[in-house]
């Protein structure tokens, strides 16, 4: 019913992805049960038992697949009863690397975990359990749609409507912009550096002579907001299917039965991503200590505490094609003077980098 529930690992939140190398079992919890384990959601909760050491037997497993995209797997899981009864030592590993369809999309995670049982008073029946997980996580980061398209549906228009007389301080209502294919270029932190050596930011003051800028833009974000297209470009579709539609790129069969001819941006057909260096990395340790007592015959006390410090870094270039609709730029002394690249392709972009810190 779209409620949300709790993901835990050893009845703790955590920030450690799950993964089969370690472990051990699931629980489920469902509705308000999840109460009884200090997390409550109200489609209850999962919680995942990690493996931990084995003082009955010495275990030795190691495992490995490969598959297409270049998908490697292996992991090992080394079981020790070092005093059989009292200690117990056990060493897991994993390693996984893939790729995909997309170019350059990849992902690698390397983890170990180590655990240690020991049962200090055999009689008395109490266990202590620790251990230890280090990650390192990496991959590309993509998102499941297509490239944004800014100049297909500016290219279909004559110069007439497509190229803008933007001086003077009245800047055309995004309604109006829009119905050219353009938007007004309004963030005060971008600079505008051209192929003639110009540069002057576009922020709108009486410096750049009172003038507005503006750049082409994409045929989805052109009629996501506005639905004067229906009728206009063929195949265009009424509100209810007009978020379907990122590009004027040709579609599948199947697409075009579904929403016309054009490309939907909800799954990527081309295999590209967002490029080589853009990239995902997390590092994440976790420490959990347990301690297990006996109290009679119908009573268990179980005490755990658990310190997770997890740390993670994004970044990419964030890059695309756009076209330069004005007939005017600043001249430099607060006047205007004519755009020589009017009408051409510039590349607009900016670098993304996020970081981002949890201590649990």
């Amino acid at each position: 019913r779209g409620l949300l529930g709790s993901s835990l690992t050893d009845f703790f939140r955590s920030r450690m992805p799950v993964d089969s190398y370690n472990t051990g079992r699931f629980d489920f919890a469902s509705g308000p049960n999840s109460v009884l384990f200090g997390v409550a959601n109200s489609a209850g909760s999962i919680n995942t038992s990690t493996l931990q050491a084995d003082l009955r037997r010495n275990s030795y497993r190691f495992r490995t697949h490969a598959g297409r995209w270049n998908d490697y797997r292996a992991s090992t899981d080394m079981n020790v009863a070092v005093v059989p009864g009292r200690v117990a030592l056990r060493v897991m590993g994993m390693h996984a690397r893939r790729e995909s369809w997309r170019l350059w999309d990849n992902r690698e995670d390397n983890r170990v975990t180590g655990s240690l049982r020991i049962v200090p008073i055999k009689k008395m029946g109490t266990n202590i359990v620790a251990s230890f997980e280090k990650a390192n996580l990496s991959g590309m980061w993509s998102v499941p749609q297509n490239l944004g398209d800014n100049v297909s549906f500016w290219e279909t228009l004559p110069d007439s409507v497509r190229l803008v007389d933007n001086r003077g301080t009245a800047a055309l209502t995004t309604a109006a912009a829009a119905a050219r294919g353009l938007e007004r270029i309004t963030g005060n932190r971008h600079y505008v550096v051209s192929n003639t050596g110009d540069v002057f930011s576009n922020t709108i003051n009486a410096t750049l002579g009172g003038m507005n800028l503006y750049t082409s833009t994409s045929f989805y974000e052109t009629a996501a907001q506005f639905n004067s297209l229906v009728g206009v470009v063929p195949g265009w579709m009424p509100a209810a299917f007009r978020d379907t539609f990122q590009t004027l790129l040709p579609a599948s069969r199947e697409e075009a039965d579904r929403n016309g001819p054009y490309q939907s941006n909800f799954v990527a057909p081309y295999q590209v991503g967002y490029g080589p260096d853009t990239t995902s990395l997390s590092d994440v340790e976790r420490f959990f200590i347990r301690l297990e007592q006996p109290i009679g015959d119908n009573f268990f006390l179980d005490v755990s505490y658990q310190n997770e410090n997890a740390g993670g870094t994004a970044k990419r270039m964030d890059i695309q094609v756009s076209a330069d609709p004005n007939l005017y730029i600043p001249n430099g002394a607060g006047g205007v003077k004519p755009n020589p690249n009017v009408g051409k392709y510039y590349i607009d972009g900016a670098p993304l980098r996020t970081y981002n810190g949890d201590d649990n």
